[in-house]
C-alpha cells in the first residue's frame, strides 16, 4: 500500500498546527532569558539537520527545567510538547511519545481541553509510526469527541484526516476514505483550500490502490481546480492515470522513483517526503 501524509507532512500537518511557536510561548511568559533560549532552539530546529535538532533538544530541556523550578506548569507542558515535536522530526518516536504523554497529563490536569485534544492527535501520530494502531485510534477518537464538544471544526478536521491514515495503514481503506471525506467536508466549510487539496491527493492514492481509477481521476480534477497552476504531485499522478490503459494498473515503484527524482530536483520537500514514505511502504509490503 502507498501512504500519502496529510497536512503537508505528518509533522507539518498535525504537529505544527497544535504546537505554539517558540517565540509565542516565550512572550506569553514574559521571560527574556527563556525567550532567547527558545529562539535559539527554533533556529536550530529549522536548520533541519540531525545535529542541529539534537542541539535544540538540549536547549529545550534547559527551558523545561527552568519552568519546573519556577512552577510554571503550563509553560513546562508547552515546552515538553516542543520536545516531542523535535524528537518526532528525528524519528525518535518512542521518546516523542513520552514527551507528548507528559505534556498531555499537564494539559489535562490544568483543564486545557483544546490543547490536550491537539496533543492527542500528535501523540496518535507517534503511535502510528510505532505501529500501535489501537492506541493511535483511541487517541484520535478522544480528540474528535473533544473537538466536537468545543465546536472546533479545524481541530476535528485534522483529527479525522489522521484517523484516515491510521485506517489506511491497517488495510481498512473504505473506513479511511470515509474519514477523509468527513475531513474534506469540514475543510470546505472552513474554506481551507490547501487542506482540501492535500486531502483530495490522499483520496486519489487510496482510490488508485483500490483500482478505482475513475474515482481517483475525479478527486484529482477537484484538487487541480483548487490550484490550477500547481505542478506537483497532483499533476504527476494525473499524468500517470491518463497513461494507464488497464484498470488493474496502479502507480508502480518505478513511477514513484521517477517522481522522487523530479521533486528532489525541484527542491519540493513536501512531495519528496511523501513520495519517500510511499516508496518505503512498498518495500515494507514486499518484505
Amino acid at each position: 500500500m502507498l501512504l500519502l501524509s496529510l497536512g503537508s507532512s505528518l509533522m507539518a500537518a498535525v504537529q505544527a498546527s497544535s504546537v505554539p511557536t517558540w517565540s509565542a510561548l516565550a512572550q506569553g511568559q514574559g521571560e527574556k532569558t527563556a525567550e532567547v533560549l527558545l529562539e535559539q532552539a527554533w533556529q536550530l530546529f529549522t536548520q533541519g539537520t540531525a545535529a542541529s535538532r539534537q542541539q535544540a533538544l538540549e536547549i529545550l530541556q534547559q527551558v523545561v527545567d527552568r519552568y519546573q523550578k519556577q512552577g510554571q506548569t503550563k509553560a513546562q507542558a508547552q515546552t515538553l510538547q516542543m520536545v516531542g515535536l523535535v524528537r518526532y522530526a528525528l524519528s525518535q518516536y518512542a521518546e516523542s511519545a513520552q514527551a507528548y504523554q507528559q505534556a498531555l497529563q499537564w494539559f489535562q490536569q490544568l483543564g486545557l481541553r483544546s490543547e490536550a485534544a491537539y496533543l492527542q492527535v500528535s501523540l496518535a501520530m507517534t503511535h502510528l509510526n510505532l505501529s500501535d494502531y489501537p492506541q493511535a485510534l483511541s487517541l484520535l477518537q478522544q480528540a474528535q469527541a473533544t473537538f466536537r464538544e468545543l465546536q472546533n471544526n479545524q481541530g476535528l478536521a485534522n483529527a479525522l484526516s489522521q484517523t484516515g491514515q491510521v485506517y489506511y495503514q491497517q488495510g481498512q481503506t473504505p473506513a479511511a476514505i470515509a474519514a477523509l471525506n468527513q475531513a474534506l467536508t469540514l475543510q470546505q466549510q472552513l474554506g481551507n483550500k490547501a487542506a482540501q487539496g492535500e486531502i483530495l491527493q490522499s483520496l486519489a492514492i487510496f482510490y488508485i490502490n483500490l483500482g478505482q481509477l475513475q474515482e481517483a481521476e475525479k478527486v484529482l480534477n477537484q484538487a487541480q481546480a483548487l490550484d490550477p497552476n500547481n505542478r506537483t504531485l497532483v499533476d504527476q499522478i494525473a499524468t500517470i492515470l491518463r497513461s494507464r490503459a488497464l484498470p488493474e494498473d496502479i502507480i508502480t515503484l518505478e513511477d514513484l522513483q521517477g517522481l522522487l527524482a523530479q521533486f528532489k530536483a525541484a527542491g519540493d520537500r513536501h512531495n519528496t517526503a511523501t513520495t519517500l514514505m510511499s516508496i518505503g511502504t512498498i518495500h515494507s509490503s514486499r518484505g
